[in-house]
C-alpha cells in the first residue's frame, strides 16, 4: 500500500514519506560577501592595519595572497559556497579562507606563505587537488613541498603525473620525488582530529567558558584530561581540586617524556612541554599531543595504507602529519607495530609533528623517522644514506616562517 505524500516534505519537492524539513542555515556574512563580490574582493591584506600586525614582509604578505588568489579564484569559491548552500552545509572554502583579518593569527597566512615559498602555482596537479573538497588534506603536501624548497633539497612534485594521466589506476603516484641522500619516492599524509577528540574538546571547552566561544581552549587538556578537570568544584575545594589535576598533569608530562626517551627520540624533538598558570584554567596549555585513548592511534592505518599503494612497488618513505590531539609516543607505537607488516617496499615513516622548546613562543615543526626493522642489502644501504640526509636543512626550513614570527614576538614583547 502506497503512502500519501509527507505534509513535511522538503524543499526540493520529495514526496518520500520520511522526507522532513531541515533548517536553512543562513550564510554568513563572509560567505554572503564572497558571493556577490568575491571573497578577494576587499583585498584586506593590502590595509595598513593588516600590515602592520604581519609578521612577514609585506611584499611576501602581498605574493602569499596573490598565489592564494590564483588556486582559489573568486568564481571557484562562489561556485562551492552555493553547492554546499544547497545541501545545507558548511562550505570547505569557507574553512580555508574566512581570515581572522590580523595578520599574526590564523592559518591562512602561513599557508599562503607555504604556497609561496614552494612555488605551488608551478605544479598542476596539487593546484587541482587544492581546488577539490579534501582542501586540507593536501596542505600537508604544500608544507614540505615549502619546506623543501626553502632548504634547496632536490624535489619533484607529482613525479609521475604523465604517466598517470596517460593510463589512470596502473602507475602509483606519489606526491614526490626527493634527493634526501638517496632519490625516493615520498608520499604524505595528514591525520585528522578523531571524533572523539571533537566531542571531548566541545564539552571542556564548556567546563571551561561555559557558553562563551570566543575564549580558545586547549586541546590537549581537553582530550586527556577532561574526566578529572571536570569533577572540579566551586570554592575552596576546586583550589585543592585543582592542586591535584595539575600534579597529575606534570606527573603525565613526566611519564610521557621518559616513554619518548625509551623510543630512541631525542629529548629536544619532545613536544610534551608544560605551561600551566596554577590559579586561572583558562590560562592552562599543554603543548604535545595528547588522546582521550590510545586506540585512537590506529586511525593512522587506512593513511598508512593507503600511502602505500601511492608508492606501489617502489621503493619510499610515508609523511605523518598528525594534529594537536594525537599522543605522538601511541602514534610511534602503532606506526613501528605497522612497519612489521607486510609492506616491505616503505623503509620508514617519516612523523613531522609541533614542539615546544624551551624559551620559544611558538610551536616548532620537528620531523622524525621510524624505520623498518631488519633492513638488509639495498634497503640497508638506503636507510644510511637517509640517515645521512640533510635533515637539519629541512628542519630549518619547514620552521623558517614561524622562527620569523617567533622573533617578531619578541620584538613586539619587549616593546
Amino acid at each position: 500500500m502506497s503512502l500519501p505524500p509527507s505534509p513535511l516534505a522538503d524543499w526540493r519537492g520529495s514526496d518520500h514519506p520520511l522526507s522532513v524539513v531541515a533548517p536553512q542555515r543562513p550564510l554568513t556574512d563572509w560567505e554572503l560577501r564572497a558571493v556577490s563580490d568575491g571573497w578577494d574582493n576587499a583585498r584586506h591584506w593590502k590595509t595598513p592595519s593588516y600590515l602592520a600586525d604581519a609578521p612577514y614582509p609585506a611584499a611576501d604578505v602581498r605574493a602569499g595572497f596573490q598565489m592564494v588568489r590564483k588556486i582559489l579564484d573568486r568564481e571557484h569559491v562562489s561556485e562551492q559556497i552555493q553547492c554546499a548552500a544547497e545541501t545545507n552545509s558548511l562550505s570547505w572554502v569557507t574553512a580555508a579562507l574566512c581570515d581572522p583579518f590580523r595578520a599574526d593569527v590564523g592559518p591562512l597566512l602561513p599557508f599562503a606563505l607555504d604556497l609561496l615559498d614552494g612555488r605551488v602555482d608551478q605544479f598542476p596537479e596539487l593546484v587541482a587537488s587544492l581546488r577539490e573538497p579534501n582542501h586540507f588534506d593536501h596542505r600537508a603536501t604544500v608544507e614540505v613541498v615549502a619546506g623543501f624548497a626553502r632548504a634547496g633539497v632536490d624535489h619533484t612534485v607529482e613525479p609521475w603525473a604523465s604517466s598517470v594521466s596517460a593510463e589512470p589506476g596502473r602507475y602509483p603516484n606519489p606526491d614526490l620525488l626527493v634527493d634526501f641522500g638517496v632519490r625516493l619516492p615520498w608520499e604524505v599524509k595528514r591525520l585528522h582530529m578523531s571524533q572523539r577528540a571533537v566531542r571531548a574538546l566541545e564539552r571542556f571547552q564548556t567546563v571551561l567558558h561555559g557558553s562563551d566561544r570566543t575564549k580558545p581552549t586547549p586541546i590537549g587538556l581537553a582530550t586527556e584530561f577532561l574526566p578529572l578537570f571536570t569533577r572540579l568544584e566551586r570554592g575552596a575545594e576546586r583550589e585543592a581540586r585543582f592542586d591535584e589535576f595539575c600534579a597529575t598533569l606534570n606527573l603525565r608530562a613526566r611519564q610521557r617524556a621518559e616513554h619518548m626517551r625509551r623510543l630512541g627520540i631525542q629529548e629536544s624533538t619532545v613536544g610534551n612541554v608544560l605551561r600551566l598558570h596554577l590559579r586561572d584554567p583558562s590560562e592552562c596549555t599543554y603543548f604535545g599531543p595528547t588522546l582521550e585513548h590510545p586506540d585512537d592511534a590506529q586511525r593512522a592505518k587506512k593513511p598508512l595504507d593507503k600511502a602505500s599503494g601511492q608508492l606501489g612497488s617502489r621503493s619510499g618513505m610515508i609523511v605523518l602529519m598528525p594534529d594537536a590531539t594525537m599522543d605522538v609516543g601511541d602514534l610511534v607505537d602503532f606506526v613501528d607495530q605497522w612497519l612489521q607488516g607486510p609492506d616491505q617496499h616503505v623503509l620508514g615513516v617519516v612523523i613531522i609533528h609541533d614542539v615546544a622548546l624551551p624559551g620559544f613562543d611558538v610551536l616548532l615543526r620537528a620531523p622524525f623517522v621510524r624505520w623498518r626493522p631488519g633492513l638488509q642489502g639495498r634497503a640497508a644501504r638506503t636507510q644510511r644514506a637517509v640517515q645521512r640526509g640533510p635533515w637539519r636543512k629541512f628542519f630549518v626550513g619547514l620552521n623558517a616562517r614561524r622562527m620569523q614570527l617567533e622573533s617578531w614576538r619578541r620584538l613586539h614583547s619587549a616593546t
